[in-house]
């Protein structure tokens, strides 16, 4: 899914303003949505507003900040517009009521969901809520209010239960160091279980009274295991080693004594297998990694 064209009338900062991220004419791809947005402007320009926005389109949160709810705006008009596969659909707020239809809505929704862990909020808007605060919230929430079914209670419960469930990442609510935390202890239960699951095969090579058949037996059954259980290492590997490549180093997806010693703890080493320690990580490294690490969850 592409957004390609934003319209915002009254709205904020925003007074009357059509933003087309199509390809222009001329371009091999004319009409198409930009394969890639960024967002150039100073300080209270507006662009973590349009940011918000995004976020408000692509998910049922009727808030885009904890203090405002788009459809509460007097005035505004906000109109974004996508594409996905080969159908178009818009989200507009006018006259403070949101219009989306409900097929387009099923269709942005079915997206997020099978896109697990997007991040549709920046890490720098650092969280205030903690889970137990969103716990609270849910259980407080009603789908009715005064025998009357209430679409934005049940937007907002059905946004946070995607939080809780890791269908997606917004840290205006999850904290940052939290789903790091959650990251770390899913590496370290896998690696001791990938630690049983190799003593297991070890001690049936080792077994003087084994035969082939069984040692066979036995690595065939760890290789299963390691399919239905992939190494969540290499997937922070595969997300920084772009950029750590670049200078000489990567993630460390084996284990050894050194990791023995570490578990729970991203590793790196240098291209040609050399351990670096934790201290003598360069500022952009330890950078690189632990922005990867909750955007891997």
């Amino acid at each position: 899914m592409k957004i390609h064209k934003i319209i915002l009338k009254d709205y904020q900062q925003f007074k009357d303003l059509e933003i087309d991220l199509t390809y222009p004419t001329g371009h091999a791809k004319a009409g198409q949505p930009l394969d890639k947005v960024c967002f150039i402007g100073q300080s209270g320009t507006g662009k973590t507003t349009l940011l918000r926005l995004v976020k408000w389109f692509v998910t049922w949160n009727p808030i885009v900040t904890q203090d405002i709810n788009v459809e509460d705006v007097p005035g505004a008009e906000v109109t974004i517009y996508a594409n996905h596969d080969r159908m178009s659909g818009s989200r507009k707020i006018q006259n403070q009521q949101s219009d989306i239809s409900l097929e387009w809505a099923e269709i942005v929704d079915s997206h997020l969901r099978k896109n697990r862990s997007a991040l549709i909020n920046l890490p720098a808007e650092e969280a205030t809520m903690s889970r137990q605060e969103m716990d609270n919230i849910l259980a407080m929430s009603s789908f009715y209010q005064n025998g009357v079914f209430d679409s934005r209670s049940g937007m907002l419960q059905s946004y946070f239960q995607g939080l809780r469930s890791g269908w997606y990442l917004d840290f205006t609510y999850q904290k940052f160091e939290q789903v790091t935390s959650d990251v770390l202890n899913e590496l370290k239960q896998y690696q001791i279980s990938e630690l049983i699951q190799t003593e297991k095969v070890a001690a049936v090579a080792l077994n003087s009274d084994s035969k082939m058949a069984e040692i066979e037996a036995s690595r065939l059954r760890f290789e299963e295991w390691a399919k239905a259980n992939p190494n969540p290492i290499e997937k922070i590997h595969q997300v920084t080693a772009p950029i750590l490549e670049t200078i000489g180093v990567r993630i460390k997806t084996k284990i050894d004594h050194e990791v023995l010693n570490n578990l729970g703890t991203i590793q790196i080493q240098t291209l040609s297998g050399t351990d670096v320690p934790y201290a003598n990580w360069s500022t952009g490294t330890k950078q690189v990694v632990e922005t990867a690490v909750p955007l891997v969850h």
